[in-house]
């Protein structure tokens, strides 16, 4: 890969042309040693051929005039007769040996004996007329077959060079052929599909091909129109899923409006339950039953600014805790008409943000402690303070923290079997939320709540 890389992209574009470029290469070479072969096989052939034809022409041509020229004794013209059998093509060396009795005398010679690659033939000389025949002598001749063997080598390397070059030419002839009809069309489509996009999908893939108008499409032709047909079917779905994906947002948009409108009204009809509670209070002379108008008054604007935190967000269904709680305690302080200077607000806040199915619960536990702080932890004008604070934990849990530093709660008060209706209410919401609810009474009281959101909490608040 690494030497890949190195490769220039111009070049690495035409891998491919490489590529059949060497298996024409190699199949050239293959098909002109194989042609090679196969002529000097034939022309082998031939050359033995010719070699045969020869000795029977000498066969032919010079055994009767060699038996009337031993018969005649005529040694000059014996000699004569052999260097012309020694013109003949392939012919290495030729002698006559005659029968003198019991001996075979060589009696003339020309050229030299070949020995390793030769061939070699008897002829008998045989001197009469039929019926009269007589056997005088032997005429023995040497054909030098290393001579057809260089004749071979040479013809190798020419007929080799000769059809290497035929081949070798028709070869790129394909090649370019090749190139012209389909590579640099495979070409085209490779860049037109590198480059797709969703900004190209008005611009079609054209090969620009000189076909006839009438011919049948090809496979390069079904090729092209299959990427522009699957072109198309993607702009069709990109633009019905656009058009899907505007209607979801209008109506998406609508639903967030209708539902901002619905925590409005909602916030507006607890703002009037709230003034009416108040109205009512001011009919109501015992002190007892006003304080408790006054706490189901802020239990209602507790649950109202709520809804008033929904209607700000963005988030339609997340309350941003901490903006809410100051919102809530603020309240809380100016209905309990609390002096700042006597008693003072800690708030340990992170950015957090709640489900309102637990926001409300949570906001509700928060009313009831800070209101019963505000109402019993600081007689006489004791000076102290209101600690509220949550954190986020770890596998989406939190941590509620609600206290004062005040006169604390009675020793032997259980709060499961109190009687206050906030205590109460604080019981039963932490249960409801399927929090771990811990008292300190410690230098004051300080409740601590650690739960997670209601989805993983898996109770019904309402």
């Amino acid at each position: 890969m690494e030497q890949l890389k190195k490769i220039p992209k111009h070049l690495q574009s035409f891998k491919l042309s490489y590529r059949i470029l060497a298996y024409t290469m190699l199949f050239s070479l293959a098909l002109s040693v194989l042609i090679t072969g196969y002529l000097l096989h034939v022309e082998y052939k031939n050359d033995l051929d010719e070699v045969r034809n020869n000795l029977e022409n000498i066969e032919k041509g010079f055994i009767d005039n060699i038996a009337v020229n031993i018969w005649d004794a005529n040694e000059i013209r014996l000699e004569s007769i052999l260097k012309n059998i020694l013109v003949i093509s392939n012919i290495q060396s030729a002698e006559i040996v005659e029968f003198r009795g019991d001996q075979e005398v060589v009696t003339s010679r020309q050229g030299t004996r070949v020995t390793g690659n030769a061939m070699s033939r008897e002829f008998p000389i045989i001197y009469g007329a039929s019926g009269d025949e007589k056997l005088v002598g032997k005429l023995y001749v040497t054909v030098n077959l290393n001579q057809v063997n260089e004749r071979m080598h040479d013809r190798f390397i020419m007929i080799l060079v000769t059809e290497s070059i035929k081949i070798f030419i028709a070869s790129f002839f394909v090649l370019f052929i090749i190139q012209k009809l389909v590579l640099r069309h495979l070409y085209s489509m490779a860049a037109y599909m590198k480059e797709f996009n969703i900004a190209k999908l008005d611009t079609p893939l054209v090969l620009n091909r000189n076909i006839l108008v009438y011919s049948e499409p090809d496979a390069l032709e079904q090729v092209e129109q299959a990427v522009n047909g699957m072109r198309e079917s993607l702009r069709e779905y990109i633009k019905e899923r656009d058009l899907a994906a505007e209607q979801t947002e209008r109506t998406l948009q609508e639903k967030k409006v209708l539902l901002k409108e619905v925590h409005h009204r909602v916030k507006n009809n607890l703002q009037v339950i709230s003034g009416l509670l108040n109205l009512q209070a001011h009919h109501i002379h015992d002190r007892k039953s006003r304080e408790i108008y006054k706490e189901s008054q802020n239990r209602v604007i507790t649950m109202a600014l709520i809804h008033e935190e929904l209607y700000k967000s963005k988030d339609l269904a997340r309350v941003d805790f901490a903006d809410y709680v100051r919102n809530l305690t603020t309240n809380l302080f100016g209905s309990y008409m609390v002096d700042n200077g006597n008693v003072g607000l800690e708030l340990d806040m992170e950015p957090v943000e709640i489900v309102v199915d637990t926001a409300i619960p949570c906001g509700l536990i928060i009313n009831e402690l800070i209101s019963n702080s505000l109402k019993h932890a600081f007689p006489n004008d004791r000076q102290g303070k209101v600690r509220v604070g949550i954190s986020e934990l770890d596998g989406n849990r939190f941590r509620l923290v609600v206290g004062d530093n005040g006169v604390g709660l009675p020793g032997e008060l259980d709060l499961d079997k109190s009687k206050s209706l906030g205590l109460t209410l604080v019981t039963v919401l932490a249960e409801q939320l399927g929090a771990d609810l811990v008292i300190d009474r410690e230098g004051g009281t300080c409740f601590t709540l650690t739960f997670v959101e209601y989805h993983e909490a898996g109770t019904k608040l309402y």
